[in-house]
């Protein structure tokens, strides 16, 4: 998800990019955990705008870069 003020100041080509390149983290760092064994659990979108939490590992909030 992209703020309004973000969307403002990039160019759409950008914005995709950096989309698209948030949506890459995300899968590795989701898929890292798997593979090391954790419980891990996607976040609401509403809880991800709100608190900047991404997942939950093993009891810990994580905002994925």
């Amino acid at each position: 998800m992209i703020s309004e003020k973000a969307k403002k100041m990039s160019s759409a080509g950008h914005i995709r990019q950096s989309l698209k390149a948030g949506e890459e983290g995300q899968r590795r760092f989701y898929d890292s955990c798997r593979a090391a064994d954790k419980v891990i659990k996607k976040t609401s979108e509403d809880d991800d705008i709100k608190n900047h939490t991404d997942f939950i590992v093993d009891e810990v909030r994580f905002d994925v870069k």
